[in-house]
């Protein structure tokens, strides 16, 4: 215990020592960066500078160094001539500067040249003599200067400065006058609310619209801080005929949002009135209404309304969310007004419920808003209920449920699904049987083999093929996949049998695999066909060997070309291409074979590989093909021993080929490589 503590504080003593070495240099460095740079310019080496910025940076995760760098930086800043070392100075103390830098930041205020780094060096202090330092030099200062420090205090917060920034809103700098009533409204508050509505009549033109911004910012801080009736007041000066329409605007909806309860009487009588303008944003202002009640008013004023304005309430209602307006939506989907109809069944998806679907599936074929409303209404009961309409006689209410329950991702809905996949109706299955591909998971997979081996139509089989397969990309277990498919496929023969042959593929498993060469020997010629593409499309490089061997022996034409398309394919997934290539190009006969297979080439990395598509280079018909893959194996091969041999082919490719890009890439290739 005792040789433990010892060696701790061996290391703690070890640990201080280091660091003040590091600081004792940090120091020394700093001492010896601001005599270089005495005399510094924007546009002189900026190595000093660096080295005064990391001191910075240093003493600002260093408590013990940041006094002793603030004090160089402030000795630096009172004695140099430079003016932009003070400028750069400045900048440092913004971020380490204490109450200690307040006196000398302080005395540059006045200073055309260095107030802007000092004033925003002062604003980041949180001393309050910073503040101070701030508010005695708006008093002395003017123009331009003053306008930074009015702003800088107000952002602050030093609401001991209203007073005197009220004074100034009769500047005769109208600047000025018009900074101060900006820092005023920042400032904001009851009293910043007082001193503006007192200096408003008295003013006009763009003071005026000055002090109607700060009377906003103070309106809606007051709102924010809970003083929802100060702000009110002001909003209801704003609010007044004689004012600008969008001044007029902005205080109602001011008032929508701090009235409270009273904010929806106040709209409401807007929206009973003349001004088809203000009608309209009372009604969307609406929305901001906290109050419950409000949904009550406009519940109230919809059958009062023409048919826009009732457009525009349904909307409103639809954006509060309040299931309350369920029964008024509801029958406002019934209204003649196509308009009205549509933003009633749109309202519904937010303040309908399970008492909603039956209208909403019966509108949803020929209206967009009623199949939208089914996607995000929201209840107890609501899935059951669209569930349901999966039943219906009528197809078009069928399929509409079908497709809420798909788009929702309604997993519970897949027994009903599957009864619908069984269906007379054509159409109610189709889009049953896509839905099961969607919904369908890992436990669902056995019955829709089951229903791709016996479909209620064998023109469903495709669609079948296609739901599992999807249904395939959700499940994990790919082993489990796959041997439910090899199950299905004992009982399964001609086209079924074909369709479960080409959803291996999907589970790419060992078994999944020797299953499918051996359906390569099989009689049958849809199976055989099945095979023959699922072995040539076969994900991974696995049964290479046996694609190429079939590509040899095959004499069906069509089954030649996909088997060497698949081959080359996978040469690109090996370690080998460039030999699994030319195995391949032994096969090709055609041109299009010869291009196929110079493609496969361009993965490839060695000499061989390179001389081999270099031959196809006197091809017209193969020239192009040749020169992109000879192209791209030289960039790979720039460096090795062969590099001069690489660099004459490369040369050739620069001469033969018409292609852009692949002149470009041969021609930077051939730069790059140095004898």
């Amino acid at each position: 215990m005792k040789r433990s503590f010892t060696i701790l504080l061996s290391a703690m003593m070890a640990l201080a020592a280091f660091s003040s070495t590091v600081s004792a240099d940090t120091l020394e460095d700093l001492d010896k960066a601001l005599t270089e740079a005495a005399a510094w310019k924007y546009g002189d080496s900026d190595s000093s500078m660096k080295t005064i910025e990391s001191a910075t940076f240093a003493a600002g995760n260093d408590p013990k160094l940041r006094g002793p760098v603030e004090s160089k930086l402030i000795a630096a800043l009172k004695t140099s001539k430079s003016v932009d070392l003070r400028r750069f100075i400045c900048r440092q103390l913004r971020t380490i500067g204490t109450v200690k830098s307040v006196p000398v930041l302080a005395s540059l205020l006045g200073d055309a040249e260095l107030t802007h780094g000092a004033r925003y060096a002062l604003g980041r202090i949180k001393d309050d003599k910073a503040a101070a330092a701030l508010h005695a030099a708006m008093g002395k200062t003017s123009g331009k200067i003053r306008i930074g420090i009015i702003i800088t205090l107000a952002k602050r917060g030093h609401t001991a400065a209203m007073g005197d920034m009220v004074k100034l809103f009769g500047s005769s700098d109208k600047d000025v006058a018009q900074a101060s009533i900006r820092g005023v409204g920042i400032l904001g508050g009851s009293a910043a609310a007082k001193a503006l509505l007192g200096a408003r009549p008295k003013s006009s033109g763009q003071l005026r619209k000055r002090i109607d911004d700060a009377l906003f910012d103070c309106a809606e801080e007051l709102t924010r801080s809970g003083k929802g009736s100060d702000a009110a007041v002001i909003y209801k000066v704003l609010y007044t005929p004689k004012e600008a329409v969008h001044v007029r605007l902005a205080a109602l909806r001011g008032l929508a949002r701090s009235q409270g309860a009273q904010a929806a009487n106040t709209l409401a009588a807007v929206i009973k009135g003349d001004d088809p303008q203000m009608r309209a944003s009372a009604i969307a202002f609406m929305t901001d209404v906290k109050d419950p009640g409000a949904t009550k008013t406009l519940v109230d004023l919809l059958g009062t309304m023409k048919p826009e304005s009732q457009t525009l309430i349904l909307r409103s209602l639809g954006a509060r969310g309040d299931k309350s307006a369920c029964a008024a939506a509801t029958k406002a989907a019934a209204s003649e007004d196509k308009n009205v109809k549509a933003a009633a069944l749109e309202a519904l998806g937010s303040v309908g419920g399970a008492s909603s679907i039956n209208l909403l599936v019966k509108a949803a074929s020929s209206e967009r808003a009623a199949r939208s409303s089914l996607l995000v209404i929201k209840g107890d009961g609501v899935d059951d209920n669209i569930i349901k309409a999966v039943a219906s006689e009528d197809v078009r209410i069928s399929i509409e449920a079908i497709g809420a329950l798909k788009g929702r991702g309604c997993k519970k809905a897949v027994d009903a699904l599957f009864k619908a996949a069984a269906s007379k109706e054509s159409d109610v299955r189709r889009a049953a049987i896509g839905a099961l591909g969607t919904l369908a998971g890992e436990k669902d997979i056995a019955r829709l083999l089951a229903l791709l081996v016996k479909p209620a139509d064998p023109k469903d089989r495709s669609g079948i093929e296609h739901a599992a397969g999807v249904a395939f990309l959700s499940v994990g277990d790919k082993e489990k996949s796959a041997e439910k498919v090899l199950v299905a496929m004992r009982s399964a023969s001609g086209d079924a049998k074909a369709a479960l042959v080409r959803l291996l593929v999907q589970t790419p498993t060992t078994k999944a695999l020797s299953a499918v060469k051996a359906m390569v020997k099989d009689q049958t010629e849809s199976i055989n066909d099945a095979a023959v593409r699922t072995l040539a499309g076969w994900p991974d490089a696995t049964p290479a060997g046996a694609v190429l061997a079939l590509a040899k022996s095959t004499s069906n034409k069509t089954h030649r070309v996909l088997l060497l398309r698949g081959y080359v394919r996978m040469a690109a997934l090996t370690k080998d291409p460039a030999g699994m290539c030319m195995r391949a190009m032994k096969l090709a006969d055609s041109t299009q074979d010869k291009k196929l297979v110079l493609s496969g080439f361009k993965s490839a990395g060695s000499m061989e590989a390179l001389n081999m598509v270099a031959r196809y280079l006197d091809d017209k018909n193969t020239r192009e093909e040749a020169a992109m893959a000879a192209a791209m194996i030289g960039e790979r091969l720039r460096g090795s021993k062969d590099r001069l041999q690489v660099k004459f082919i490369l040369q050739k490719v620069v001469k033969v080929t018409k292609n852009r890009n692949t002149k470009k890439m041969a021609e930077k290739t051939v730069r790059g490589i140095k004898k």
